[in-house]
């Protein structure tokens, strides 16, 4: 088994058929899936990103987050960056092998993966997403600014 992480916007490509794909590439993928030939951890930015489109459309949403729980492993997911790193130093310092890429996925999470969360919760979380992002954004085009 291969595992293979992929970002929002792959996810996108593949919901919305761009950069070339096919019915039949997105067919050959959920089929290694289902095969288990390859795992496609979730990750809570993916979900995150997917779950502020509903602020756009709902409609946008629904598609988006039917194509990335369809391909994602349901039990397992990508640890968070600022833990991969912290591993990933200590590993190094104590000259021992990378420690193990995901962690089991917590139940509020497993909430969020099988949509039980009520609209209004979703909706505070898309929002909140989208702030995080755009102030983010705000802050590096400062920056930028004042090179």
């Amino acid at each position: 088994m291969t595992i293979v992480y992929f970002d929002r916007n792959v996810f996108a490509d593949i919901c919305e058929l761009r950069r070339g794909l096919t019915v039949d590439n997105v067919a050959t993928i959920q089929h290694a899936v289902d095969g288990g030939s390859i795992t496609i951890p979730a990750s809570s930015v993916v979900i995150e990103e997917t779950i502020s489109l509903l602020i756009d459309s709902e409609e946008t949403y629904r598609r988006h987050m039917k194509t990335v729980l369809d391909l994602i492993d349901k039990e397992r997911m990508i640890k968070k960056h600022s833990q991969l790193t912290e591993e990933d130093c200590l590993s190094y310092a104590f000259n021992q092998p990378m420690t193990n890429r995901l962690r089991r996925i917590p139940g509020y999470f497993r909430d969020v993966l099988e949509l039980k969360s009520n609209r209004n919760d979703l909706e505070n979380i898309a929002s909140e997403t989208r702030t995080f992002y755009e102030k983010m954004a705000e802050g590096i085009q400062r920056g930028l600014e004042k090179s």
